[in-house]
């Protein structure tokens, strides 16, 4: 019993930990591209509106429709924590 007890904790300290720095690990990637050695002057990824969210949607659906099983995966994560907007 108190290994199921830790193993909640130590999963639900996890899961807090994820969700909690999920944001700040997207700004910071954005942040860390933007200063970037290169750049580009004219690009179809950079002139969609919405900004770098926008491209990060994208490159996610793109990367699902390339590995299908990714979305058994989501549709887990929608059923376990019963978020179903990315927004």
């Amino acid at each position: 019993m108190p290994f199921l007890v830790g193993l909640v904790l130590c999963l639900g300290l996890f899961v807090a930990t994820a969700f909690g720095l999920a944001n700040r690990l997207v700004a910071n990637a954005i942040a860390a591209d933007s200063v970037a050695g290169k750049t580009v002057k004219s690009s179809r990824m950079l002139r969609t509106r919405g900004g770098p969210v926008a491209i990060m949607r994208r490159k996610e659906r793109l990367l699902i429709g390339r590995d299908p099983r990714l979305m058994s995966q989501i549709i887990i994560h929608w059923t376990q924590t019963g978020q179903f907007s990315s927004r």
